[in-house]
């Protein structure tokens, strides 16, 4: 006895025996191919799916400059313009990383009011992300604290209120006080433009890393302003912007200018800063 459509081999071999035990299996062998196929395509779909997806987060991830302004309320030292200027120079900033999709918050707080336990309670609201930047300015009368100042009304520590910021993870984390460093209140010249650059700009708020702390005058000295123009360091620090270079000549820069116009105005003035350990300075990304 043949098997139909094989009448060479007998139905008594081995072979033959096999065959007719798997015949039912083979004659399916194209099906259980092109499922097999598809199984295959399906898992690659997915992973290719779940890949690209991954990416898209990673690449359209926005990126938040979270900008802290407190002024002191004493508009005879110039708040009123530094914070302007501030503001103007957190715009530039936003139109030149508009490309990449930065955003920027701006907070406005008064050191009256101001409560640093309060505000550390607060923070988690602001929903500040790993890669976010997190600036905090203030300007107003201020008074040295440990070496590094605190604010007039509130008497909040730069040091104490840097801590508290570095606490929320931020990617850069920035802290600037624009007041005295010494336990003596004078009045705190000169606006001038920025620079307009976004890619100097794209440099430090987007691939730079660590915290850095900033102060308008050393310890047991004056930072100088006057109503109308803003402060000595507000001004060299906007007008230092000079679209190139780092964290570091930003802040030289600025730290240079405000010498320059103190001595110009028989006065001394020399800002301070100080670099975490681990920062990268444009070097992040």
């Amino acid at each position: 006895m043949a098997l139909s459509g094989r009448p060479d081999i007998p139905t008594d071999t081995v072979y033959t025996k096999i065959n007719c035990m798997f015949l039912p299996i083979f004659h399916h062998r194209r099906l259980l191919l092109c499922t097999f196929v598809m199984c295959l395509g399906l898992t690659a779909y997915s992973n290719i799916r779940y890949n690209t997806g991954k990416v898209l987060i990673e690449v359209t991830q926005t990126v938040t400059i979270h900008l802290f302004i407190m002024t002191q309320n004493d508009q005879s030292v110039g708040v009123v313009t530094d914070a302007e200027t501030i503001n103007r120079l957190s715009t530039q900033i936003k139109q030149d990383l508009a490309e990449e999709g930065v955003k920027i918050n701006i907070h406005t707080l008064h050191d009256e009011s101001f409560s640093l336990s309060a505000f550390a309670r607060q923070l988690p609201d602001y929903n500040i992300g790993t890669d976010d930047v997190v600036w905090f300015y203030y300007s107003g009368h201020g008074r040295n604290y440990d070496a590094w100042p605190q604010t007039h009304d509130s008497e909040t520590p730069l040091t104490g209120l840097h801590e508290v910021l570095k606490g929320t993870n931020a990617r850069l984390v920035v802290t600037m006080f624009d007041c005295c460093n010494w336990d003596v209140n004078l009045i705190k010249p000169l606006t001038v433009p920025f620079c307009d650059g976004g890619p100097f700009f794209e440099k430090l708020f987007l691939q730079s890393k660590g915290d850095v702390m900033v102060c308008a005058a050393k310890p047991g000295k004056f930072a100088f302003g006057r109503p109308g123009t803003g402060s000595l360091f507000t001004n060299s620090f906007a007008s230092a912007a000079s679209c190139t270079g780092s964290w570091l000549d930003w802040l030289q820069q600025a730290r240079n200018k405000t010498m320059l116009m103190a001595e110009n105005l028989t006065k001394e003035q020399e800002p301070i800063f100080l670099f975490s350990d681990d920062f990268q300075d444009g070097t992040y990304r």
